[in-house]
């Protein structure tokens, strides 16, 4: 009998350690007294010490032992527990609900009797994205919380029926097309674009996403040579830019503050109000204000297509491949900031801003919003070419670091707790440490 619950106690170990290590993000575990606490796996990994007795089951041990110790004990071991783990675990007090409100159930095994809910189920506590501000109130739960791939393709009709053609002109748009070429851009180097193990990824995409590859695997690689050579600014070329000073898909999550008012179109409207000046101007301010969806508490989930590194600044860059017309003429400056208006783009940017501020507020000692970050990039691939430059597909914008720092207030406390201590200066002196490494962060600060 001691053997065989030993080894049931031992599978509950070995379940245990899988639901603890297998989490990406962050591990949530709800410990205290329960009726099943004392034989719990985690009793043993939280407050079991005693050498073993081989003629006693183990779980007759770990019970004894969980008993043994008052409450305080348990607290003590779980906040010695903490101290060893060197800032990877953290203890938070629960706040329980209010006496009585609990009732057992009765033991006939036909009936379940459930108690009255203590307080109304907060159907304003979710987790929300982009596309689900931008939709409106009433299909938020409906809506995919995976990364935004050009789903709100709303373009305006093309500038000019003549000029030059676009390189891949007859490729279809929509959200296959953006999940295609976001998948190509995520795994491709930049810098050896030319080379047959890109062309073969770009067939390989294109054979999985349903696309003639014998069509369009050459041009394809030829359009994303264009925009790869396309100087977006003085002396930046995405070319440039080694593996080892970017991170390709950072997945965030914000935590909503909790001692503030709701995330809504309208406290957002607010915010930008009361710092004008920026992309978009009063037209998002409007904008902001007609949004219908629900306020929102709990978090704010996103995915940024890249980040890089660049003379000391850091940069945002979002991938855009909405066809906004078939010539290179529907890509100018004018029809990009109508198409940034029409699809929510620069609420979006500033949203990545903010996610990008909190990561380096978090990763990098000494940051500062105002000489480390340098802007962020929408660029529309099927526009971009060597030969016009930043003049065409090119949408830039770097928002003062007062809007950042009040949009950062809606999600939580500022960010000030940090990885590392000192003043280290500027962030590209740790990129090298933290850029790579780390390609998602749950950015509950």
């Amino acid at each position: 009998v001691s053997c065989g619950r030993d080894e049931l106690f031992a599978e509950g170990l070995r379940l245990t350690y899988v639901a603890l290590t297998r989490a990406v993000h962050a591990c949530r575990v709800v410990w205290g007294r329960f009726e099943m606490t004392p034989r719990a796996p985690l009793s043993f990994l939280f407050h079991f010490r005693d050498a073993r007795d081989p003629n006693v089951p183990l779980s007759d041990q770990v019970a004894a032992a969980y008993d043994g110790r008052k409450t305080a004990g348990r607290r003590e071991d779980l906040e010695q527990l903490a101290a060893r783990s060197g800032g990877a675990l953290a203890i938070r007090n629960i706040t329980p609900y209010a006496r009585g409100a609990y009732r057992p159930m009765r033991r006939d095994p036909m009936t379940l009797d459930v108690a009255p809910s203590p307080a109304p189920l907060d159907r304003h506590w979710r987790v929300g994205s982009f596309t689900q501000l931008v939709k409106g109130a009433h299909h938020h739960a409906m809506l995919s919380e995976g990364p935004d791939r050009d789903a709100l393709e709303e373009s305006p009709p093309e500038a000019a029926d003549e000029g030059i053609p676009i390189a891949l002109l007859g490729f279809p748009g929509g959200t296959r097309a953006g999940i295609f070429f976001h998948s190509v851009l995520e795994e491709i180097d930049f810098q050896a674009w030319e080379e047959d193990t890109s062309h073969r990824l770009i067939a390989e995409k294109l054979h999985a996403s349903g696309y003639d590859a014998d069509r369009w695997a050459t041009p394809i690689q030829s359009a994303l040579g264009e925009m790869l050579l396309t100087p977006i600014a003085r002396g930046l070329r995405l070319v440039d830019i080694p593996r080892t000073r970017r991170i390709d898909e950072l997945e965030f999550l914000l935590s909503v503050a909790e001692d503030g008012p709701p995330l809504t179109g309208q406290t957002l409207a607010d915010t930008f109000a009361a710092h004008p000046g920026g992309a978009g101007g009063e037209a998002l301010v409007r904008q902001l204000r007609e949004l219908s969806f629900p306020e929102l508490k709990g978090y704010l989930k996103g995915y940024i297509d890249l980040i890089f590194v660049h003379e000391d600044r850091w940069y945002v860059v979002d991938y855009k491949s909405n066809h906004l017309g078939d010539t290179l003429a529907a890509y100018g400056q004018a029809a990009l900031e109508a198409t940034m208006l029409q699809s929510r783009y620069h609420l979006q940017a500033h949203l990545y801003t903010v996610a990008l501020h909190r990561y380096l507020g978090f990763r990098c000692p000494g940051y500062d919003y105002a000489r480390d970050f340098g802007g962020i990039y929408y660029l529309f691939l099927k526009g971009m070419t060597p030969t016009h430059g930043a003049s065409l597909g090119v949408h830039f914008q770097r928002p003062t670091a007062g809007l950042i720092h009040a949009l950062s207030e809606h999600f939580g406390p500022s960010g000030e707790r940090r990885l590392a201590t000192g003043d280290g200066g500027i962030a590209a002196q740790v990129c090298r440490e933290c850029s790579a490494p780390l390609r998602a962060l749950y950015l509950e600060l």
